[in-house]
């Protein structure tokens, strides 16, 4: 969305923007949650919707340990790096 709206050369509002980038990303784990469980209906991988539910809890509750020990990761290796300019 972002890059059809730079292409365009339209300019949005701060606060807008802001706004249209939170939501857009809030969405993506749904959007990506729905494609893998119609694919798995269609491809009958999911048989019922105890496998829709727990494709739903596998993904959502990897993905939130997974960003979790990214960011303490991620955290811990920028705070470890002494770098010579304070301002780095």
């Amino acid at each position: 969305m972002f890059s059809v709206l730079r292409s365009s050369g339209l300019k949005l509002p701060e606060r807008l923007n802001s706004t249209l980038e939170v939501e857009s990303g809030s969405n993506d784990p749904m959007a990506i949650f729905l494609t893998r469980g119609l694919i798995a209906v269609i491809t009958s991988t999911a048989d019922s919707p105890q496998a829709l539910l727990w494709l739903f809890v596998g993904q959502f509750g990897v993905d939130t340990l997974a960003g979790l020990l990214t960011g303490r990761l991620a955290t811990w290796a920028i705070n470890s790096i002494n770098l010579d300019d304070p301002g780095l």
